[in-house]
C-alpha cells in the first residue's frame, strides 16, 4: 500500500482539498514512470466527517488501484 501525507487545505461536506508534502519516495519505487501518483500536488478526496482545514492526514492508495492507475495512464 502506498500512502501521502498532506494538509487539508480547504472542506466541502465529506470532501477535502489537500495539498500533499514532497516526501521524494517516488525516486526509489520501480513503478515511479508510470506511475506518477508522487507528481499530484493536490487533490479533492472524500474522507470522514470531522476534518478541518489545517489537520494533517495520511491519504492511502491499496496496490490494487495503484495497479489500475498505472495500467490506466500507460493505456492513455
Amino acid at each position: 500500500m502506498s500512502s501521502r501525507r498532506g494538509i487539508i487545505k480547504d472542506k466541502r461536506g465529506r470532501n477535502y482539498l489537500i495539498r500533499f508534502e514532497e516526501e521524494g519516495k517516488c525516486e526509489a519505487c520501480s513503478m515511479k514512470e508510470i506511475c506518477k501518483i508522487g507528481a499530484i500536488e493536490e487533490a479533492w478526496i472524500e474522507g470522514e466527517e470531522g476534518l478541518e482545514p489545517g489537520d494533517r492526514v495520511e491519504v492511502a492508495v491499496g496496490e490494487s488501484k495503484l495497479i489500475l492507475l498505472s495500467f490506466l495512464v500507460f493505456i492513455v
